[in-house]
């Protein structure tokens, strides 16, 4: 295998270590790394994919659509893998909220085709975020089920998320653009 990571072997992490992110510490351990300052810019919305970035150290902030929407602050944390693994442009522009230390997994596509440690600790990283996000969204669902109208169509908007299969969605909404609530 080719790649910088292909050779290495998946390891076991005790239980209540967050096993995807300590996997991707060791995994990386040895390629290059890169230092931002605060306010530096990783990423910008809408620039091609090609790497994915590992945190070391510091603390890193996602914007969407100009919109502070997550901070990244725990050591082994990915970022730039959706836009990886959907090979699309980045939808987010991602920023150095203190000095921060990432490693760069140059040419990721190939990395995760050729390197199921590393393909592994992804989805795992990934299926963590979405049983979070699952967890919440039903609890909204829960929690608005018998309210008419605005926020009573959750419930519906939910289901028809959980059910679509295919790449033709488009974020946002109809709605009022700056609705008074």
């Amino acid at each position: 295998m080719s790649s910088a990571l292909g050779g290495l072997q998946p390891r076991r992490w005790a239980a209540g270590t967050v096993a995807g992110m300590q996997e991707l510490l060791a995994l990386t351990a040895g390629l290059p790394e890169i230092m931002l300052e605060a306010g530096e810019v990783l990423l910008h919305e809408g620039d091609e994919a090609g790497e994915l970035y590992v945190l070391v150290s510091g603390q890193l902030v996602v914007r969407k659509g100009g919109e502070d929407f997550v901070a990244v602050t725990a050591p082994g944390s990915c970022v730039g893998e959706l836009a990886v693994l959907l090979e699309r442009n980045h939808t987010a522009t991602i920023t150095a909220t203190e000095p921060t230390r990432l490693r760069v997994i140059h040419d990721a596509r190939t990395t995760l085709a050729e390197s199921p440690a590393t393909t592994h600790a992804v989805a795992t990283l990934l299926a963590r975020r979405l049983d979070l996000v699952n967890t919440y969204l039903a609890d909204l669902q829960h929690q608005y089920r018998d309210v008419d109208g605005g926020l009573g169509l959750v419930g519906a908007v939910l289901k028809s998320l959980a059910t679509h299969d295919h790449d033709d969605l488009e974020p946002g909404s109809e709605r009022e653009p700056d609705p008074l609530y």
